[in-house]
């Protein structure tokens, strides 16, 4: 009986961590919240080493001089639901962080002070991590049924090309050429 309870509880364990994996790997798009032209795009992958590996490049960002210096903090949502964690600064646009704390989605706030430690300032930027379609298969459309299937999208490809209509053509090619040459030869032994 305890060896049962205790593979009920792995299997559990196992499957929550498997969930807050596929939810922070993937790609995902920083949209601006504020109306300005900065947006952010990235991705994240789950390392062998537990870690989860997160890319960011960010187009159009600006940031003022003189005393309103301020900073891009980035942050993450955690997957189960607990605080946000800071990952850093975005700088000038193009960064990496490394983080152990799966995640559902990240949002950029503007801070006074870069090394703030929960989010002060307004949000910038924000988005949901989605998936990777070409690795994990498009993402399940919401109502359709179990014993439904959907309907497939046709795909265009170029019909394959006959070899005997190639050959055929080149042969009746090789047979005109040989029949001008003959034709050729013939017409200048005549005279």
């Amino acid at each position: 009986m305890k060896l049962k309870l205790i593979l009920g509880v792995l299997l559990v364990l196992f499957l929550v961590s498997t969930r807050s994996a596929e939810a922070s790997e993937g790609p995902f798009i920083l949209r601006n919240m504020v109306g300005e032209a900065s947006r952010c795009e990235g991705g994240s992958v789950l390392m062998q080493d537990r870690n989860y590996n997160i890319y960011i490049s960010c187009r159009d960002i600006t940031y003022p001089g003189g005393t309103d210096v301020f900073s891009y903090v980035v942050w993450g949502v955690p997957a189960d639901g607990g605080g946000h964690f800071r990952l850093g600064t975005i700088g000038l646009g193009k960064v990496a962080f490394k983080t152990k704390t799966a995640f559902s989605s990240l949002y950029v706030t503007k801070e006074e002070d870069e090394g703030t430690r929960s989010p002060q300032g307004p949000v910038i930027m924000q988005g949901s991590v989605g998936r990777f379609e070409t690795l994990d298969g498009p993402a399940p459309t919401p109502g359709i049924g179990e014993l439904e299937s959907p309907t497939p999208s046709p795909i265009t490809t170029p019909a394959p090309r006959n070899l005997g209509r190639i050959f055929a053509a080149g042969g009746i090619l090789a047979f005109i050429a040989i029949f001008g040459v003959i034709l050729v030869i013939f017409v200048v032994t005549r005279k």
